[in-house]
């Protein structure tokens, strides 16, 4: 039996008009839920327009998922060559949006509450434990949940336009140097993202992975995170820690061998 009903329920995707959030918003919306797209560009997602779109909607959210993200050439390279403004602008477009979607819908949840409405959900994994904590004040632990969902590498729009800007040490280590049609060909969809997503909210789960990868990089610094099947999490947690020092020191000779290669692009001047 499911955990996560959603059919007839108000569902808000800030992030849903493009990649991840459109597959998401179409599989909902065959599950029945009614969808209010937060559709957006590179530019962060003001505090203020959340809360008049939100206040602008008939009724109060029962779930938002915050998919909204992404980068673009100032926010993509190496931090020794990053400006401060580029820095900025990707947190504010990767972690500040999502929590100031989640802070407007809880604000709204917990000044309205009904014990009747199906558990709102959130995703995000930065702020998912202490949010997950915090919301025990305002009910019992069945009133809201919060999940947060660890996609690895999928095709979109924007992922293939990231490949322009992106350094070449990060598409070797993430294994996207080779052909577009290659990496199309070889890598999961958006739709196939979300629905891993959508089975891991039936069946509860606190972290959803889409790939073994993730889960096994998830499980080696879960720390106080929930989990969700303890054995097979213990267990990856202990592969993860014996695997992990031989990928990192491969990835720590790949970065080196990288530099020695090109020289010239990390010459520093005094300066």
């Amino acid at each position: 039996m499911t955990k996560f009903k959603c059919e007839n329920l108000r569902v808000v995707i800030a992030g849903g008009s493009r990649g991840l959030g459109k597959s998401l918003a179409i599989d909902l919306a065959k599950r029945g839920a009614h969808i209010l797209l937060l559709a957006r560009g590179q530019e962060t997602l003001e505090v203020a327009k959340v809360k008049r779109t939100l206040s602008q909607y008939s009724a109060i959210p029962d779930i938002v998922f915050c998919v909204a993200g992404g980068s673009n050439p100032s926010q993509i390279g190496f931090l020794a060559d990053l400006s401060p403004e580029g820095v900025k602008s990707c947190l504010e477009s990767n972690y500040y949006s999502a929590v100031f979607i989640t802070q407007a819908c809880l604000k709204l949840w917990v000044q309205n509450p009904d014990k009747n409405r199906t558990p709102p959900k959130a995703a995000i994994r930065a702020f998912a434990d202490t949010l997950r904590q915090e919301i025990l004040l305002y009910g019992d632990k069945d009133m809201y949940q919060v999940h947060n969902a660890f996609p690895g590498t999928f095709i979109t729009d924007s992922f293939l336009a990231e490949q322009a800007s992106k350094p070449e040490i990060t598409k070797i280590m993430e294994g996207s140097n080779v052909s577009d049609e290659k990496i199309r060909s070889t890598t999961q969809s958006a739709s196939t993202i979300a629905a891993k997503i959508l089975h891991g909210l039936d069946k509860g789960y606190f972290s959803i992975t889409s790939d073994w990868e993730s889960a096994l990089i998830l499980n080696n610094m879960r720390g106080p995170s929930p989990r969700d099947n303890v054995l097979l999490d213990l267990l990856l947690a202990l592969v993860a820690f014996l695997v992990w020092p031989f990928v990192r020191r491969d990835f720590d000779r790949k970065t080196r061998s990288y530099g020695r290669k090109h020289p010239a692009q990390f010459k520093r001047s005094d300066a």
